[in-house]
């Protein structure tokens, strides 16, 4: 029974680092200018704030997130969807390492990024802000 601990206790180190080791990714991109997204911006495209939402359509928690995301959506035109299987270039630009993701610029810089699932509150209060 005493490897089975050392087995658990490993994957679960594992685990943690893999965490903190895809934030850490994300996190680089704080502060860089943020890419061309003139092809995706539409309405927002001279707007000095835009929240990007990165989501994959195989992804489960991007699907979770769809109620909120059409309810802001139709709020907030400085809230842009991309799909990161059309727009590759866009994803890598932003230094995106996973779904769903979501990144704030503010004139031209990249200020906030938030990884995985978020509330309705905290997204509201970032487009607002």
């Amino acid at each position: 029974m005493g490897w089975q601990i050392y087995l658990v206790i490993a994957l679960i180190a594992a685990a943690i680092f893999f965490q903190y080791y895809i934030s850490h990714l994300a996190k680089r991109a704080l502060g860089m200018p943020a890419p061309d997204t003139s092809s995706v911006d539409g309405a927002a495209l001279n707007m000095p704030r835009r929240m990007y939402y990165f989501y994959a359509t195989h992804c489960r928690s991007c699907v979770a997130m769809i109620p909120i995301l059409e309810k802001l959506c139709a709020l907030h035109s400085n809230l842009i969807k991309i799909n990161i299987d059309d727009s590759k270039v866009i994803a890598l630009g932003f230094r995106i390492v996973g779904t769903p993701s979501f990144v704030l610029v503010e004139n031209g810089i990249i200020r906030e990024i938030l990884l995985g699932t978020q509330t309705e509150k905290k997204l509201r209060t970032l487009l607002e802000a």
